[in-house]
């Protein structure tokens, strides 16, 4: 799976290796899928599990990515 980032005048952000993409593979990528999973379950679109919970774990996994892989000014 290929992650991009772009800020909020369309400019896509250059990772620290100098490209403009990273690759999610290995155990991030299973987590991703998971997280994925969760968000289009039926538990999460009919409110019987915390949603906020979920959303946060996937915020953070997003943050994670862009942080340690991509340069911030």
């Amino acid at each position: 799976m290929l992650f991009k980032v772009r800020t909020l005048d369309d400019a896509i952000i250059k990772t620290k290796n100098g490209n403009n993409r990273i690759m999610i593979k290995g155990e991030e990528l299973v987590t991703y899928q998971k997280l994925v999973k969760i968000l289009g379950s039926y538990e999460y679109r009919n409110k019987l599990i915390n949603r906020k919970v979920v959303d946060e774990d996937y915020v953070h996994f997003i943050l994670r990515l862009v942080i340690l892989n991509y340069e911030l000014n």
